[in-house]
């Protein structure tokens, strides 16, 4: 569908009394917007313009337009860029005369800039802004408005749903987001196979408003359908490009291509997104042939890793190991892996064959060799996630203050890898020899899995300073440890 003109809402001076009266935004939407799309086009009738009436509050944040998108761009911009700036600036300059969509907008960002450590007697994220954000998203679809600005709206809402888990109306807004960017086409977008045309401003920032639902339907609802990219679609561009308006044509690559150091963040966050909805589809769609299903395995797990040696390649000055399409590397690693019985690329050493054969059975045997060859591999997932870990406790406190709300679902991936080591090889030493070296190898096992889930809580205790959700997340693995049964 082509998208209609973003600037289309007329903005009113009157502001509402009553909740009653600002439900009464009439339009006549024509129906054949969505019926018969060409139809549509072909008319070249005009969308209607609704009068859409805000609240006080709505109107006030305005006056510290800039005061807000300064915090915004130096903070959320950087892990989720989906706003243009130059076109943000021309909106709210000291000249403009912005529409309701774009004062929504704005406090969308305000109210996504709210974190339980500003506020000492409350540290609820359905505060009064929150609430006030919901009821102007309500107004503004039953008035029939559609905007990119109010899609963006939208997305940011669904951050802070997610990020601070409110629940399920992250769940219930992510399908809005796709059904809205769907209704302002920005599904159809160009392929690789075709012709690439001269990117605008305007065309990357509806790509990237595109790509950030993909990306957060990942995370939110991996389970449900949703939106699933081509191979040939289109990439934003480098992110410091788009900031600078030095991006032209070429300059986007499919998702498909290799990924590289020319790549900007999101560009590589969309990579990491796409490749775990093919695992999702791996897992949950089983073709019926086993040969070309492993074939398949085997080609998601080099392209995960590939992107995770170049993610580390850069970590040291880039602070990349923190950020959270690294997250998106390991959980769908996780999940590639989470059924399997003996990864053998990650061989477990002879020594400790040796001590397993000797201790049990045949039966018993090849049962503790495939249990420990898994641990091995989470094991290794759950070091590997470590490694970022550092720059947390670091003095360094802009590290901290721009992670994602993305890495809090790493984090839980993670601290339940170290409770599946723990527990299972707990289980191992029920039937062990006390003193033996096998049960030496198993305590000290189980002593390093414990430290991890505890590095674990500690992160989540950081990040918890941002994103209310690292709470729940903490109470959900204390609750895991007091179950304290041997998983595998």
């Amino acid at each position: 569908m082509g998208s209609p003109n973003p600037r289309w809402i007329r903005d009113t001076t009157e502001t509402s009394k009553h909740s009653e009266e600002s439900v009464g935004n009439e339009v006549d939407f024509p129906a054949v917007y969505f019926l018969d799309h060409d139809a549509f086009l072909r008319s070249q009738i005009s969308l209607p313009f609704p009068s859409l009436v805000l609240d006080q509050g709505i109107h006030s944040t305005f006056n510290k337009a800039s005061v807000i998108s300064k915090k915004y761009f130096s903070w959320v911009h950087l892990w989720m860029p989906i706003l243009s700036k130059s076109k943000w600036k021309h909106l709210t300059g000291s000249l403009a005369q912005p529409a309701p969509d774009v004062k929504i907008l704005l406090f969308a960002m305000k109210t996504l800039l709210w974190t339980p450590s500003e506020r000492v007697t409350s540290r609820q994220p359905r505060n009064k802004d929150y609430a006030e954000l919901k009821k102007h998203l309500s107004r503004a679809e039953a008035a029939g408005s559609l905007s990119l600005e109010l899609l963006q709206a939208w997305i940011l809402t669904t951050i802070y749903e997610f990020a601070h888990g409110i629940y399920p109306a992250a769940y219930l807004s992510i399908g809005t987001c796709a059904r809205y960017g769907m209704a302002l086409g920005l599904d159809i977008q160009d392929c690789a196979s075709g012709q690439i045309s001269v990117a605008s401003d305007i065309q990357e920032e509806k790509r990237r408003a595109w790509w950030s639902i993909i990306i957060l339907h990942r995370v939110i609802s991996p389970a449900s359908d949703g939106p699933d990219p081509r191979p040939g679609d289109l990439l934003p561009v480098h992110d410091q490009d788009w900031d600078d308006g030095k991006f032209n044509q070429g300059a986007n690559q499919p998702v498909s291509a290799p990924s590289s150091t020319d790549m900007g963040m999101l560009a590589r966050l969309a990579q990491s997104a796409f490749l775990l909805g093919r695992v999702y589809k791996w897992k949950t769609q089983p073709t019926g042939d086993v040969r070309v299903r492993l074939s398949d395995k085997l080609q998601l797990d080099g392209k995960l890793h590939a992107l995770l040696n170049l993610t580390h390649e850069e970590g040291n000055t880039r602070f990349m190991a923190i950020c959270p399409q690294t997250a998106l590397y390991f959980s769908a690693l996780a999940l590639l892996h989470s059924d399997d019985s003996v990864p053998r690329s990650l061989p477990i050493t002879n020594k400790v064959l040796f001590m397993s054969n000797d201790q049990y059975s045949n039966h018993e045997g090849e049962t503790g060799k495939t249990a420990i060859q898994r641990l091995q591999f989470l094991h290794q997932i759950a070091n590997e996630s470590c490694t970022g870990l550092s720059r947390f406790f670091r003095k360094d406190q802009w590290a901290f203050e721009k992670s994602s709300p993305l890495l809090l679902h790493w984090t839980y991936v993670i601290a339940m890898a170290y409770l599946q080591i723990g527990n299972c090889l707990r289980g191992f030493q029920k039937f062990s020899v006390a003193g033996d070296e096998f049960t030496q190898y198993i305590a000290g096992y189980v002593q390093e899995a414990d430290l991890g889930v505890q590095m674990m809580k500690r992160k989540f205790t950081l990040l918890g300073y941002h994103w209310s959700a690292a709470e729940t997340y903490l109470k959900i693995i204390q609750a895991r440890e007091a179950e304290n049964s041997p998983q595998v």
